[in-house]
């Protein structure tokens, strides 16, 4: 969740929604919401494929025989997802739907604070950087109950992220990139640290496209072809302004 005030810094129109209970028989615009997560069982048993987080919990308890998964057994899952659930919305998460029960994360509130990541753990599968692993599992993981599958998301690979050593007037692209080379040696060997990440680092401009208008909703092809057509400041221009053309293939504004 994030004040209206930062959707100017957003790529995307439709970055959050509430989430609610597990149990929640809720439906907006026809669809069920959000919500916490359960084991999937379905009329003839537990499903083979499962949401992450019940992934993870059978890695780490040893569940990795989906037929000698009982009762008893999905009732342990259940029970720890509800006590992560009350935990969650007692002490991190915001109501936003109190009457149904829905709640966000709000990121700039008083419950969450952001921290620079001083270990990185590589998951092996999908080769992203994590911040914390769950019990040497990399938390991104999917796909089916099953001890070959578990052992693909097991942690093998970690990366100490070193302080920025610059202040700004020290902050010359020499300096950081000679300190990039120097430090940053295996994430750039594991293809986890490339163009963008030393751009950041260099306080050099980035630029994000955004995609073909085919592959976008109309709502969203509609809000860029509006903004595209709306003069706007271009701080490199002598006077501060300039006009971009509408993306080429795209349909007048009616």
């Amino acid at each position: 969740m994030l004040s209206g005030a930062y959707k100017d810094y957003l790529t995307q129109n439709k970055y959050c929604s509430p989430i609610y209970p597990s149990n929640s028989e809720l439906r907006k615009n026809g669809s069920p919401v959000s919500k916490w997560f359960k084991v999937n069982v379905s009329s003839k048993g537990i499903n083979e494929n499962q949401n992450r987080l019940v992934l993870l919990l059978c890695a780490v308890l040893g569940y990795d025989d989906i037929s000698q998964i009982n009762q008893i057994k999905i009732a342990d899952i259940n029970s720890m997802l509800d006590a992560a659930w009350d935990f969650l919305r007692q002490n991190v998460l915001e109501a936003t739907d109190v009457e149904n029960q829905g709640y966000m994360l709000d990121l700039m509130g008083d419950k969450v604070k952001l921290q620079l990541i001083e270990k990185g753990y590589l998951c092996p599968v999908d080769n992203v950087i994590i911040d914390a692993p769950f019990c040497g599992y990399s938390p991104r993981m999917n796909g089916y109950i099953g001890r070959e599958n578990f052992d693909r998301f097991k942690i093998k690979t970690e990366f100490v992220n070193p302080l920025f050593p610059f202040k700004s007037a020290d902050q010359t692209e020499k300096n950081v990139m000679e300190w990039i080379e120097k430090n940053f040696f295996e994430q750039k060997a594991a293809g986890v640290f490339g163009v963008m990440n030393s751009r950041v680092f260099a306080s050099k401009p980035i630029f994000i496209s955004a995609e073909h208008s085919a592959q976008q909703s109309s709502e969203d092809s509609g809000f860029y072809v509006r903004r595209t057509r709306r003069p706007s400041r271009n701080p490199s221009s002598k006077d501060g302004t300039r006009f971009c053309p509408p993306p080429r293939g795209t349909a007048p504004d009616k």
